[in-house]
């Protein structure tokens, strides 16, 4: 428990110092999200500190002129998004026959 707090605490200093904690605040009221206590909301920080860097390495390989950044979906993982938005068919296709 105290090994867990110390950790916590050190997630909170470092986090806020970061220039990304900002974007994520803003992030977080423009889509109205919230999350249950501190410990989720700051590894939702790194998950959305991840998938911004992507997004920059995404702007930077652009020729498109295609911008990428925060979206309501940027606190989640690619397979948290897959879980939840992409439906997978079961399709019967026997009924056909």
């Amino acid at each position: 428990m105290l090994k867990s707090l110390a950790l916590l605490a050190a997630t909170v200093a470092s986090a806020e110092k970061d220039p990304n904690w900002k974007k994520f605040i803003e992030f977080k009221m423009k889509f109205d999200i919230e999350f249950e206590n501190q410990e989720e909301d700051y590894k939702r920080f790194a998950v959305f500190k991840s998938n911004m860097e992507k997004a920059e390495e995404l702007n930077l390989k652009s020729q498109s002129g295609a911008k990428f950044g925060p979206t309501k979906f940027s606190h989640l993982t690619s397979e948290e998004f897959k879980k939840m938005y992409l439906v997978r068919f079961n399709l019967d296709f026997s009924v056909l026959n």
